[in-house]
């Protein structure tokens, strides 16, 4: 998916207009990321899981996310935060894989 910033970033003189991201997170995607805080918007985890998730599904280095304007940020997030709003809830397996 395209999203168009509402802020262009400058860094290293480039422009970058918009970010391209992924339509689906994967277990790497949340690496190193606490289970319990997911979708949760206490103030300590919330900023730094978005800006980690932002980078790893639209393949932007860190820098380039950390530089968002807060607006664009939550339109990012917006688009995975759906992810955890699908999932929370969702039942698993009744039988053991082993």
């Amino acid at each position: 998916m395209k999203y168009v910033l509402k802020d262009p970033i400058e860094l290293e003189n480039t422009t970058i207009t918009e970010l391209n991201l992924r339509e689906r997170i994967c277990a790497g995607d949340l690496r190193d990321l606490v289970v319990e805080d997911l979708g949760n918007t206490k103030r300590e985890t919330f900023v730094r899981d978005a800006i980690r998730i932002a980078h790893r599904i639209s393949g932007q280095p860190e820098a380039v996310i950390s530089k968002l304007e807060f607006f664009d940020l939550m339109e990012v997030y917006a688009h995975f935060g759906n992810f955890f709003a699908r999932t929370s809830g969702q039942k698993t397996g009744s039988k053991s894989s082993q």
